[in-house]
């Protein structure tokens, strides 16, 4: 976009010494002011976000470990984006939005990688064995590679359903969807060459005291309270499962692709056919007066019906006008304004809208929206229109369907000339002569070209104004005649007025007219088309004229199918990579059971945002997945390591362990993630923030009940259905909530393992 309008602005600029007199305003509708505006908007949002994630990185991790995570998720960015690049990639809102959405991934790796160095550095120093320090790094990123690759496995695979959206959605989506995944693969690509080698030249010296934050010890105690009741853990399943069940009837349709908040709109005008073109000259300068009286609206410009070589199907009682807002004005008051002028105008209907919803809106009204249709094509309009009507008592005597209605062209008033073919030869005349004088008097003939000044004028032969004003006038038309007489067009053909289309609609250079018929309850819709089918085919038409029966119902009655099928079939898959991972069929039901539990706080965000079909609210869902899947199989390959390695540790301190260790990288990923997407929400009234702003905001809203069953839930979950153990509750804890690496919980517990 941004290289048409200047490449269209630099052929102007070339052009202007052959323009004298001429004034040309380039900004009446230029596409690259919203893209100039939005790239501008999400950078500055981004740069902000970023800042504030650097900050929270460097208070909680600080030294060098928090320059090394700095490092890694800013190598990972610029590697995904300058793959990017080098694909000749253009960068849109929604390349930018895969990249927002595989940040979280990129943060959650960089974090949980550097802090696992570190850790696995201070406990080398506590034990004072013999491995060099590139040892120790190689096996702490080798503990992490594992997770890292199954989890990446899983979102490769949620990300699916996205990807295969048909129509404008699926054109939407699958750019984003890319991009999400080359993040995602830049970032664990980073975590296994570029992380191990920072933290060997930055990490080796000896360690510095540990990030101990009180919120760190208040998270790791609610988790001991947690695994002390369970019934509180169980609980807080059901309130979340229930909360999703309830919103369940509210999702509803919402359309996938949110309205672009551009500040380049466009008016379409239609009014009731054969309205003449100085008629509509008129509505529009009024309605041109009245907008550009609208505070706010920059400039106006029109035009009524089309050109010659118009991409347009359009006649004279349609135009359109072009009006741009000021930046500085309030969108929705200047096009709620807007819209209050075009409601006002008499005997018009009309539409305002940006131009990619104009577009958007065209190319979906080619679907036809009925249960069936019966489309026949010919060339001849009377004669479709006779055997219409006779598919149309056919297909009321089906039984199932009902309404069975002709989709017949809007129609103006025409005049007709029907040649009388006695009366011409009478006079000499042929058929052909009349229709070419009377169509020059009427719509004028080329008769050559005037060049002056450098500029090519037609010159055309047409009657005056007088000649044709009225049915009469062209009925006294005087025709010549071989004899050197004349003659009224009225004495040598019949003159009158008939309905004629508007538009006569083509497909394979022929024409066709649509029957349509709606369905009476609940019928086997398939079976229904067969009959159609076979009844329709039994028609007898004439040569050249056939019927094609189809429904849009039924296409989209198999695209749900196809979905219906997808869901299964990824969910299967995933549940098969999370075996694999685990190696064991419980603990993957389990993450696969507590996983959709996950997003139950980004549901009702993404129904305050516009629904959870948009596709910010799509991208922000699969954002919150992707990290609950990360964090959920590191967990429980924590569990499971710690298991091998300490095989009698009671099951509750295997849990407590493990979720010591990883809550600090858990609570900084989650809440550097939170800080990153922050200032997006601020984005929902600019350019770019469609998309984005919903998508942040329901990050915000599952990162929360993320973290919460995460860190609570699914540790009791794992010591009480995986491990099998009766948890008593601990007694009271007033000593210091951040514990060491290398120490162990000194408080009795109270564990009796259950026999497996």
């Amino acid at each position: 976009t941004v290289d048409v309008t200047r490449g269209i602005q630099d052929a102007l600029t070339a052009m202007r010494p052959g323009l004298t007199g001429v004034s040309v305003d380039t900004t009446v509708f230029a596409p690259k002011t919203f893209v100039d505006t939005a790239l501008r908007d999400i950078g500055i949002t981004a740069g902000l976000g970023l800042l504030l994630l650097v900050l929270l990185i460097a208070a909680l991790v600080r030294g060098r470990a928090a320059l090394v995570g700095v490092l890694a998720i800013a190598v990972s960015t610029a590697a995904a984006a300058y793959v990017l690049y080098l694909r000749g990639t253009t960068f849109n809102v929604m390349i930018l939005a895969g990249l927002v959405i595989g940040l979280g991934v990129v943060v959650d790796e960089a974090v949980g990688t550097v802090l696992a160095v570190r850790r696995a550095l201070r406990e080398h120093h506590a034990r004072g064995d013999d491995r060099s320090i590139a040892s120790v790094i190689v096996d702490a990123c080798a503990e992490v590679r594992g997770p890292l690759g199954y989890a990446t496995a899983v979102i490769a695979l949620a990300v699916l359903p996205i990807a295969l959206l048909t129509g404008i959605g699926g054109a939407f989506s699958r750019p984003l969807v890319g991009t999400y995944l080359l993040a995602v693969g830049a970032a664990l690509l980073v975590a296994l060459t570029v992380t191990p080698a920072l933290a060997y030249l930055l990490l080796s010296g000896p360690p510095r005291k540990p990030w101990s934050s009180p919120r760190t010890g208040r998270t790791w105690r609610a988790t001991r309270w947690y695994l002390g009741r369970p019934g509180w853990a169980y609980a807080t399943v059901g309130l979340f499962l229930l909360s999703g069940l309830a919103l369940l009837p509210q999702l509803g349709n919402h359309p996938v692709v949110p309205q672009l908040r551009d500040r380049n709109l466009v008016v379409q005008w239609q009014a009731a056919a054969g309205t003449s073109l100085p008629e509509m000259d008129a509505l529009t300068l009024d309605a041109s007066r009245q907008l550009r009286q609208i505070p706010g609206v920059r400039t106006v410009a029109g035009e009524v019906g089309r050109t010659l070589i118009s991409d347009r199907v359009a006649d004279v009682n349609s135009g359109q006008l072009w009006v741009t807002l000021d930046p500085a004005a309030d969108y929705d008051r200047s096009v709620a304004a807007i819209r209050q002028v075009a409601d006002n105008m008499p005997a018009l209907t009309h539409t305002v809208s940006t131009y990619a919803d104009q577009r958007l809106r065209e190319v979906t009204a080619q679907t036809p929206g009925t249960p069936v249709t019966v489309r026949l094509y010919g060339q001849d309009l009377a004669t479709l229109a006779d055997q219409a009507r006779r598919v149309r008592e056919t297909l009321a005597s089906i039984p199932g369907l009902a309404d069975p209605t002709v989709r017949a062209p809007a129609t103006q008033p025409g005049i007709e000339v029907q040649v009388d073919l006695a009366a011409a030869e009478k006079y000499g005349l042929k058929p052909g002569d009349i229709r070419r004088a009377s169509t020059t008097l009427v719509n004028g003939l080329p008769a050559g070209s005037l060049y002056q000044n450098q500029q090519i004028f037609d010159v055309v032969v047409v009657g005056r104004p007088a000649v044709h004003d009225s049915l009469a006038s062209v009925q006294n038309l005087l025709i010549d005649t071989p004899a050197g007489d004349q003659v009224r067009l009225r004495d040598v053909a019949s003159v009158q007025v008939r309905p004629t289309p508007t538009v006569i609609e083509h497909e394979n250079a022929s024409r066709y007219l649509e029957v349509t018929a709606t369905l009476t309850g609940d019928v086997d819709l398939t079976g229904l088309l067969g009959t159609v089918r076979t009844q329709v085919g039994a028609l007898p038409f004439p040569t050249g004229y056939h019927a094609d029966v189809f429904s849009d119902l039924a296409l989209r009655q198999n695209a749900d199918r196809r979905e219906l099928w997808q869901i299964p079939a990824i969910a299967l898959a995933v549940f098969l990579v999370l075996q694999a991972a685990f190696r064991s069929w419980r603990r993957a039901t389990l993450l696969f059971l507590v996983l959709p539990l996950t997003l139950a706080g980004a549901v009702p965000v993404a129904l305050a945002f516009g629904g959870v079909k948009t596709l910010g609210a799509l991208l922000g869902l699969l954002m919150v997945f992707g990290l609950a899947v990360r964090t959920g199989v590191g967990l429980i390959r924590g569990y499971q390591s710690v298991e091998r390695a300490e095989q009698d540790t009671a099951p509750v301190d295997v849990v407590l362990t493990v979720t010591r260790e990883r809550a600090p990288a858990i609570a900084l990923s989650a809440l550097g993630t939170a800080l990153a997407l922050a200032p997006f929400v601020a984005l929902r009234s600019l350019a770019g923030g469609e998309v984005l702003a919903p998508l942040a905001a329901v990050v915000l809203g599952g990162l929360l009940t993320t973290t919460v069953i995460l860190l609570y839930v699914l540790p009791t979950l794992y010591a009480r259905l995986i491990l099998r153990a009766r948890v008593a509750a601990p007694p009271p804890d007033d000593q210091p909530t951040v514990l060491l690496p290398d120490e162990q919980p000194t408080v009795a517990l109270g564990i009796t393992p259950e026999p497996v």
